[in-house]
Order: C-alpha cells, then sequence, then structure tokens
C-alpha cells in the first residue's frame, strides 16, 4: 500500500522531519503550561465555575491546557516552515540568478548542483574566518530567527558533527 505521506515525506530530509518534530514538542510543552495557567486562572476567577463539580473543573482546566498545546505546537511548525520556505526561495533565486549568467539553464538539478558548491565554498570561508558570533536582541539572533529555531540548529550541527548536510 502506497504511503500517502510519501511525497511530503521525499521533499524533506529525516534531520528536517527532526528539527519540526522538536518545534512541535517544543512549543506543545510551552503551550501546555501557558494553557494551564490560563484555563487555572479562571477557575480561580469566575464564581460559576466554582460552583462545578471537581470533575468540570477538571474538564474546563484540561481543555485549556490541549487548547494551548495545540496552538502553540503549530505556531512553531508554521513559523519554522515559514523560514524554511524563505530560505529555500532565497537561494533557488540566487542559484537562477548566477546560472542564467553563466547562460546555463537553471533547472533542479542544476540549481542542486549549485547549492552544494555555494555550501562548500561557504563553510570554506566560515571555517577559515573562525570569528565569534555577533551579540544579538534578547531572544532573536543575528539572523532575525528565534532563540528556539537557533538552539535547534546548533543541536543539528552537533549532531552532524558541525557540517550542514542538508541540501534543501
Amino acid at each position: 500500500m502506497l504511503n500517502p505521506l510519501g511525497s511530503t515525506r521525499a521533499r524533506h530530509s529525516a534531520e528536517e522531519e527532526d528539527i519540526a518534530y522538536r518545534l512541535q514538542v517544543m512549543g506543545a510543552r510551552e503551550g501546555a503550561i501557558k494553557g494551564t495557567l490560563v484555563a487555572g486562572t479562571l477557575m480561580a476567577l469566575y464564581p460559576w465555575v466554582q460552583k462545578q463539580t471537581l470533575a468540570g473543573k477538571a474538564f474546563l482546566v484540561m481543555w485549556g491546557t490541549i487548547f494551548g498545546m495545540v496552538t502553540y505546537a503549530d505556531h512553531y511548525l508554521l513559523q519554522w516552515e515559514a523560514e524554511h520556505r524563505m530560505q529555500s526561495e532565497r537561494w533557488r533565486t540566487q542559484a537562477r540568478s548566477e546560472l542564467a549568467a553563466q547562460g546555463t539553464v537553471p533547472s533542479e538539478s542544476a540549481m542542486r548542483a549549485w547549492k552544494t558548491a555555494y555550501d562548500s565554498k561557504l563553510r570554506s570561508t566560515l571555517d577559515s574566518s573562525a570569528s565569534a558570533p555577533a551579540s544579538a536582541p534578547a531572544g532573536q539572533t543575528a539572523e532575525g530567527r528565534s532563540q528556539v529555531l537557533q538552539e535547534l540548529e546548533l543541536a543539528k550541527q552537533e549532531k552532524t558533527g558541525g557540517v550542514d548536510r542538508t541540501s534543501a
């Protein structure tokens, strides 16, 4: 039997799926905490809720917890997908323009070959410069990415030995 998700899984590497999964888990944890706090506060403040049975109160708190988990996990995943899509479109646009300037037809395989060469050139440049990263505002990296995404990318680099093997 064919997997209905097979086509989407072929487009993303296992590392990208792992990052997306970890983002969802982190978002779910954050959402669960915030949802529980909001629902618990509502339990304490509204008199009609105070009259409910323990089972009714537990149901309302769990509803808030689950709602927070779902919305935050989805928020983190959608944020990552948007950044991933922008980054992918950025290198594709650059590859198209450079390949067209060389007189090459910017096919998918030619753009992937360009990306591989560009990444190796960039990696060698970064390895040779070995400069310290610039400080960024709280919660944001120098590139404007969230701190959570930066931590996940660092974990990914540690897992792969400091080499980004994705070809987007």
